[in-house]
């Protein structure tokens, strides 16, 4: 039997137990009440949490709308493109280096630049990052069989924009690029994101809200090792609506043919409409410079050509428009009650000013006695010189405006330059000294300090082909939803008249048609009857610089065309075979109409 020891330290121990059964009764309380806290309280949260470890969300880019012409032919579209992902999530700094070496080890990319990406505050959706992009068959081949060295990166195809045309439409369609930081700052408001592409030049800009979508997403059971094993949900994404350009495709690239290696601006107008029909600035650039990533040697390339591919010259190329300004003098002169009968002497050059500097005309031999419509169609320089001292700058300078030079004459695409139109008191700002009868002369035939852009000249040439009213100029022609609806479609504006009168304007019109019946511009050969108005323009900087302006037909204009070609030289040399080849296209068939 046990002694008496073993039964006093067991009552002991009760006695001791007595004084635990409390403490434990509170541990187990608090235990209990944490329980409830976790699991009732806050069980929603930490199942979120849970499944967030265990569902991840990653973005689907929307492809971008497409741009057509004005027959449905693509101008941008989208193609795939492969890029290699990472989400983070769970990993160290160390393991993102050695994942960014193995890359480099299998690839090539370089492990810094990878790194760099990784490590950009522009972090993609949900947290992925981006580690390389356009990725070749080769290297998703290698990656693939290697992806166990590299946990939580997988490869995703993307919407890449492609232009079929290369530098043909490049100031039409524009280019996309990532979105800055200033851009995100303005359009924020308006759903845009980190690393968004956007528009940023031509239409791509211009119709960005349209074209861009909305982005959809799909949520990715993952597992330990970051190996995607199934898709739990996915949303859609939206594409851009489509949008059909004005543009024709076909005397587009007839331009482009005829403009190959010359610098300049080719532009064209339906003057019933003010749909813009071509666009042309060349040398022009790729768009798909900006898809594609390139060198840094290849961009600067592109940005230090002193041929400036990116300059919009129709609107932001500022020239002195030469002879074409005469159809302004001669407006202004016909407004002002001089009759188009008014015949001025020819002798091959004139005589002005205190310092009898001369004046001489284009060609050696002499007009002799012309009128105004003669003028026009010789494109008598001394002519106009006369005009010019007897009118004064105001009265040039008033008929200018009323003809659209010296102001902005579209609001398609940003950064368009209004030219100068000189007058005693601009002179007196920002030369100094007073206008003097030299100043009117230049004046009188586009020379001097007078400069315009040559959408200014189209507009001129359009008002004058549609009777003195000036449409509204447009690009867009119709918005197709990606379900096939059309939501929006081109109504024609006008946007006002001129104030030329109808009996100006016919005087205008049959002195052009006589230019190209017999006059400067009769080598046009046009398929149908045409007006036209050749031009050369002094350039101190360098050779000449050549103008032509037609429209056909002449009884009932379809097409407005501006040609200029920076130190062409002669304007029925270098710019009238541009636009021949323009009219060739457009009314190429009705020749064998004709013939019938």
């Amino acid at each position: 039997m046990p002694g008496k020891s073993y039964y006093f330290w067991k009552d002991s121990f009760r006695r001791e137990a007595l004084w635990f059964r409390p403490l434990i009764a509170v541990l187990f309380g608090i235990f209990f009440l944490r329980l409830a806290q976790l699991q009732l309280v806050r069980g929603a949260e930490y199942h979120r949490l849970a499944e967030s470890n265990r569902l991840q969300r990653f973005s689907i880019p929307a492809p971008r709308g497409r741009i057509f012409d004005r027959n449905g032919e693509k101008l941008a579209g989208t193609r795939p493109s492969y890029s290699l992902y990472i989400s983070p999530e769970g990993l160290e700094s160390g393991q993102i280096r050695e994942i960014a070496d193995k890359i480099e080890e299998l690839t090539g990319r370089k492990a810094e630049k990878i790194l760099s990406r990784f490590y950009s505050p522009r972090r993609l959706p949900f947290g992925v990052a981006v580690l390389a992009s356009h990725l070749t068959l080769d290297e998703i081949l290698i990656l693939e069989e290697n992806f166990h060295y590299l946990p939580r990166v997988f490869i995703d195809v993307d919407p890449v924009r492609d232009y079929p045309y290369a530098d043909v439409f490049s100031h039409i369609t524009g280019y996309t690029g990532q979105i800055s930081p200033e851009e995100l700052e303005r359009l924020r408001k308006f759903g845009y994101r980190h690393r968004d592409r956007i528009g940023k030049s031509g239409a791509e800009m211009v119709f960005d809200s349209l074209l861009r979508g909305r982005d959809g997403y799909r949520e990715v059971e993952v597992g330990a090792s970051g190996r995607h094993r199934r898709e739990m949900r996915t949303v859609e994404p939206v594409p851009g609506d489509d949008i059909l350009l004005s543009i024709d495709r076909d005397l587009q690239l007839a331009a482009a043919e005829a403009m190959e290696g010359k610098t300049g601006t080719v532009l064209a107008m339906d003057p019933s409409t003010g749909e813009i029909l071509l666009w042309i600035s060349s040398p022009g650039f790729d768009p798909g410079t900006f898809t594609v990533p390139r060198s840094s040697l290849e961009y600067l390339e592109l940005f230090e050509d002193p041929r400036h591919p990116l300059f919009n010259r129709p609107i932001q190329g500022q020239y002195p428009p030469g002879s074409v300004f005469k159809l302004v003098t001669a407006a202004a002169a016909l407004e002002t009650g001089v009759p188009s009968s008014r015949e001025y002497k020819c002798e091959g050059e004139i005589t002005v000013g205190h310092d009898r500097r001369v004046f001489r005309c284009w060609r050696d031999s002499r007009h002799g006695k012309i009128d105004i419509k003669e003028a026009l169609a010789d494109s008598c320089n001394v002519y106009f010189y006369l005009l010019g001292l007897e009118l004064g700058p105001g009265i040039i300078n008033t008929a200018a405006r009323e003809m659209g030079f010296g102001k902005r004459g579209q609001d398609i695409f940003p950064g368009e330059k209004t030219g100068i139109l000189p007058d005693p008191g601009w002179k007196r700002a920002h030369i100094g000294g007073g206008w003097n009868p030299g100043d009117s002369v230049n004046m009188s035939v586009g020379q001097g300090f007078i400069l315009s852009t040559p959408f200014q000249v189209l507009r001129m040439t359009s008002m004058i082909a549609s009777g003195g009213i000036f449409m509204r100029p447009s690009m867009l022609k119709l918005v197709v939803n990606p379900d096939g609806k059309l939501s929006e479609s081109h109504t024609p504006t006008i946007e006002g008249s001129s104030g030329i009168s109808p009996g100006t304007l016919d005087v205008l019109r049959r002195g052009m048609e006589m230019s190209v019946e017999s006059g400067t511009a009769r080598f046009l050969y046009s398929p149908v009857s045409a007006g036209a108005k050749t031009g050369t323009a002094q350039n101190p900087l360098g050779d000449d610089h050549a103008w032509f302006a037609t429209y056909a037909p002449a009884d009932k204009p379809e097409i407005a065309i501006v040609v200029m070609v920076e130190h062409g030289g002669y304007g029925a040399v270098a710019a009238l075979p541009v636009a021949r080849r323009i009219l060739m296209e457009k009314f190429g068939d009705r020749i064998h109409a004709k013939a019938d």
